[in-house]
């Protein structure tokens, strides 16, 4: 009998189950928000060791994840099955934002970040670099959802299973929302006092643009740059009405007036 470990903590597991089938036997925290039909990413794991004890990434996996993760060990609980009598030792999407989040946030390490912002740039780093992943992600996914759909491999029991996961999950998410949000006016509060020195510079450099402007011109400047705007506006309604009224538009036609228009700016 396979053992896995998640998150630190080791459980036992069949040939031929899937990573997600063993989370949720076992109460793990490993999210299935689409009910394990490879619809929502969030059963990504990232797995440590015992690759090979796990089935070969499939077309969903490989829709979902980026070349780079791929090559960093992250599968799709949901789609990978054992397929050996091995260990495997992973750890959950979920919890790798969870450590990164602490380390900014809550525990302040006395070991230095290698991130030139601290380990809060490498919260915010990290979550951009999820972000990109997933949005990067969503044409490929699209084209297999229809692959799937029409050799039948995925049907409308996915919206059911769905429903059922989230009615199961409704209460563990309930309770890390709740942690997060108390989280926040603490994590609030110290990013803005580290955020205060950009804040008072930002402003400094606003009220430098605004003299500046106020001190400069700007009617002779921007006038050619608005009268053509207004020229550009004229042909394309004109255009527009020789195709609505098959004729070049004439004076009774409704035509809006379009006509220069001076940009005056008072110096403060």
């Amino acid at each position: 009998m396979p053992k896995v470990e998640i998150n630190g903590q080791t459980y036992d597991a069949i040939v031929d189950e899937s990573l997600l089938a063993v989370a949720r036997k076992h109460k793990a925290h490993i999210g299935y928000a689409c009910g394990g039909n490879g619809l929502c990413q969030t059963c990504e794991v990232i797995v440590e060791s015992g690759m090979e004890a796990l089935s070969p990434m499939n077309d969903v996996e490989k829709a979902w994840l980026t070349a780079e993760k791929q090559k960093n060990g992250h599968r799709l609980a949901c789609q990978c099955t054992f397929v050996a009598d091995k260990p495997v030792k992973l750890i959950t999407r979920a919890e790798r934002a969870r450590q990164v989040f602490n380390r900014a946030f809550k525990e302040q390490p006395k070991e230095p970040s290698k991130h030139p912002q601290g380990y809060v740039g490498e919260f915010f780093t990290w979550l951009g670099m999820e972000t990109l992943s997933h949005l990067s992600a969503v044409p490929f996914v699209t084209v297999n959802v229809i692959q799937r759909v029409a050799e039948g491999k995925l049907t409308l029991q996915a919206v059911s299973d769905t429903i059922n996961a989230a009615n199961e999950r409704f209460p563990e998410i309930n309770q890390i929302v709740t942690e997060i949000t108390g989280s926040i006016p603490k994590a609030v509060g110290d990013l803005g006092k580290g955020l205060e020195p950009v804040m008072n510079s930002a402003g400094e450099l606003f009220k430098n643009i605004g003299n500046a402007v106020s001190s400069t011109d700007l009617n002779k400047t921007l006038e050619p740059v608005v009268n053509g705007v207004s020229s550009v506006v004229k042909g394309v309604t004109d255009a527009v009405s020789k195709v609505i009224g098959g004729a070049t538009p004439s004076a009774s036609s409704a035509q809006p007036d379009v006509t220069p228009v001076k940009v005056e700016v008072k110096k403060g």
